[in-house]
């Protein structure tokens, strides 16, 4: 009797996910009943829903931890490229099942790591995985920086003091901005500090967008963000943006002195 290990990831940092967690599962499954027949048994479906690129993953760690245990004798994936895209990594894990009793199958790369041909092939598909991903990260990287260019939003955490509308822009969020005007007049014409400014709000009842009490880091931020101006910061490039102002450029640039 085969007793059978899934290990299943999506992550965040893809751009399709093609196959969610459960779709790998089912498909893991199937060929199961399709080579195995009635010869096996499920041990464990391990999850995760981060990047292949580090192994400090929940999923990952428990699945190591069980074979270490012995608990199970296949591992099977939907590609390689779920259990690591780092060519050195995935070598490294494969040879520590191997030398646990582990065999690796993946139902989507015929290969067999018991002998030099089904090695190369799995190197060769780990270095496929790795540039596959150095892809992805450089395309991202390109397109965000290109939108920064236009004055779009890049994405992320929506700045304090505006909204996206439906095509997805920065709108000024009109009760949100009363607040922020409010910050830099304290702290560029009442020369009040960080502290302060989040001792008076907070005394005042106001909270942030989350409901939380304000604090002298976000407060400092939000102060030093050119957004408040206009304009679109790409790491240490500003470009002018499409959405509107909610301070004034002298007022900004007092808040700097």
């Amino acid at each position: 009797m085969v007793k059978v290990a899934f290990y299943t990831r999506i992550s965040t940092d893809e751009d399709h996910q093609k196959y969610s967690l459960d779709a790998q599962k089912d498909r893991l499954e199937a060929f199961c009943k399709s080579q195995y027949g009635d010869d096996w048994t499920m041990f464990k479906v391990y999850r995760d829903m981060e990047s292949g690129t580090h192994m400090n993953r929940p999923g990952l760690e428990e699945m190591l931890f069980d074979a270490s245990q012995k608990a199970f004798n296949v591992l099977l994936v939907f590609r390689v490229d779920r259990l690591s895209r780092k060519v050195r990594e995935l070598a490294m894990m494969v040879d520590d099942l191997t030398k646990l009793g582990v065999t690796l199958k993946s139902i989507t790369e015929p290969f067999d790591t018991s002998n030099a041909a089904g090695k190369m092939m799995l190197q060769m598909l780990g270095v496929f995985a790795e540039f596959e991903h150095a892809t992805i990260v450089e395309r991202t990287r390109v397109g965000l920086e290109r939108k920064a260019k236009t004055g779009s939003f890049v994405g992320g955490h929506i700045p304090y003091g505006y909204h996206l509308d439906e095509n997805k822009r920065l709108v000024i969020h009109e009760e949100e901005a009363l607040i922020v005007r409010k910050m830099f007049s304290m702290y560029a014409l009442g020369k009040e500090g960080a502290s302060a400014i989040s001792n008076k709000l907070n005394d005042a009842g106001l909270r942030n967008r989350n409901g939380h009490k304000w604090g002298r880091r976000v407060v400092l931020y939000l102060l030093k963000n050119p957004l408040y101006v206009g304009k679109i910061r790409w790491r240490e490039a500003l470009y002018e943006g499409q959405h509107d102002p909610i301070i004034s450029d002298v007022l900004f640039e007092k808040a700097r002195e």
